[in-house]
């Protein structure tokens, strides 16, 4: 006699079988053979961060196109993005490490600091 509280589990391995054909690999190389995988996974990840920051100047610090008229106007713009990236990432960092404001965003960050100032 089965109880009305209990739960079962049959899995559907059709379904599964579905799923797992279009799963994903990949190979990553590397030309220098002192390398083990563990430290070419390691330095791909850290390409991943630099792509996912170019993004952040690109997307989220309004930087999508360079606007301008001069050389200078150019570089002071770069300048510019380079240093907004670099205070949101210390921003990530330093709420990353506090236990109550870890799970925030940055974004959520930057709208909480813009009811201070």
């Amino acid at each position: 006699m089965q109880s009305q509280n209990s739960l079962s589990f049959k899995a559907d391995k059709d379904k599964i079988n579905a799923k797992m054909s279009r799963a994903g690999f990949f190979t990553l190389l590397s030309s220098d053979e002192k390398f083990s995988s563990a430290e070419v996974l390691k330095t791909y990840r850290k390409k991943d961060g630099i792509e996912k920051n170019f993004y952040q100047i690109k997307n989220n610090l309004d930087f999508k196109r360079l606007k301008t008229h001069s050389k200078k106007t150019t570089q002071g713009k770069t300048f510019t993005g380079f240093v907004a990236l670099i205070l949101r990432l210390y921003l990530s960092k330093k709420f990353e490490n506090h236990e109550n404001l870890k799970k925030l965003t940055v974004d959520k960050i930057q709208r909480e600091l813009k009811k201070i100032f």
